[in-house]
C-alpha cells in the first residue's frame, strides 16, 4: 500500500492520463504517479481549493475551482497554467462537457467555459441561492442550489427541467439517462425525471455527499453511517426494512438483505 502525506484536507481525485491529480484545503494541487504516489508536479491554486480537480481528457487539461471563485486550468502533464477564469464567489463544483467546463458557484450562477481557452460561453442562474452540486447529464449541466432545487440546462445554457422541492441544500449530484438524483445535508433523496416528473425521499439523517448509479442501482450514504441501495422498482415506494452489516444498516427497496443477496 502507498502512501503520501501532502498536508491539509485532502478533496476527492482525479485520475488524469495514468497520474492522480488531487488538491487540499491549503491551496496546493499536486500531480502524483500511479501507483508509486511519486510527485510529477506541484502547483498553488492561490485560496483553498473548494472544487475538486477535474480532468478533461479530449484537452489533456485538469480544471481546479478555489474559495475566491478562480478556475485554473493546468496542463495535466506538467502543470503549467494554461489559463485562468472567475466567478464572483466561492467555486462549489466542476464538471466536462463535450468542450466546455462547468462552475457552479455560491454566487447562484453556473458558468461555461470554453476547455481550451477559458473563454465563458454563458452564465445562468436558477433560484438566486448559492449552487451546491453539480453534475453532467446529456453533454450540459445539472445543478442542485442551497435552497434544495433542482435544475437541468442544455447544453448551450437553456434550462429546460426544474424540479422546485424547496428542501434544504443539496450536497452532490448523479445522473443515469433521463434521471437525475440528489442528496441533501436535510437527509432527503430527491430525483428529477426529465420525462415524466420527480420523486422524494426522507431518509431520517443528514447526507454530506452526493449518491452514485451503478448498474442502475442507486446509492446514497448518510452522515450516521446508513447505506441507502434503491433499484430503479424501488424509486417509489421507499424502502421499508433494513438489516445490520457491521455497523451500518442497510436498506433496499421493501425487502431487507445482506451485502450478498443486494440486487
Amino acid at each position: 500500500v502507498a502512501t503520501k502525506s501532502l498536508g491539509g484536507d485532502l478533496g476527492a481525485p482525479a485520475y488524469a492520463a495514468d497520474t492522480i491529480v488531487i488538491a487540499s484545503s491549503t491551496g496546493m494541487v499536486y500531480s502524483l504517479s500511479d501507483p508509486a504516489l511519486t510527485q510529477n508536479w506541484s502547483a498553488n491554486a492561490g485560496a483553498s481549493v473548494t472544487a475538486a480537480p477535474v480532468y478533461d481528457g479530449q484537452s489533456g487539461l485538469v480544471f481546479v475551482g478555489n474559495g475566491n471563485g478562480l478556475i485554473t486550468a493546468y496542463d495535466a502533464s506538467s502543470g503549467a497554467i494554461k489559463w485562468t477564469a472567475s466567478a464572483t464567489k466561492a467555486i462549489a463544483g466542476l464538471a466536462v462537457g463535450g468542450k466546455q467546463v462547468f462552475a457552479g458557484s455560491s454566487d447562484g450562477y453556473v458558468y461555461a467555459f470554453d476547455t481550451a481557452t477559458g473563454a465563458l460561453n454563458w452564465k445562468i442562474t436558477g433560484d438566486g441561492s448559492a449552487v451546491t452540486a453539480l453534475d453532467v447529464n446529456g453533454g450540459g449541466p445539472a445543478f442542485g442550489t442551497a435552497n434544495g432545487n433542482m435544475y437541468d440546462v442544455k447544453s448551450s445554457g437553456k434550462i429546460y427541467y426544474t424540479r422546485f422541492y424547496t428542501a434544504s441544500p443539496i450536497m452532490g449530484l448523479a445522473g443515469a439517462g433521463t434521471d437525475e438524483f440528489g442528496a441533501t445535508q436535510g437527509g432527503e433523496l430527491e430525483m428529477m425525471r426529465t420525462n415524466d416528473g420527480g420523486w422524494t425521499w426522507q431518509s431520517g439523517a443528514q447526507f454530506g455527499i452526493g449518491p452514485v448509479i451503478l448498474d442502475a442501482m442507486l446509492f446514497a450514504g448518510s452522515q450516521d453511517g446508513t447505506l441507502y441501495a434503491f433499484t430503479p422498482q424501488g424509486y417509489t415506494p421507499p424502502p421499508q426494512a433494513s438489516v445490520q452489516l457491521g455497523a451500518a444498516t442497510v436498506f433496499v427497496d421493501g425487502t431487507g438483505c445482506t451485502a450478498a443477496q443486494a440486487p
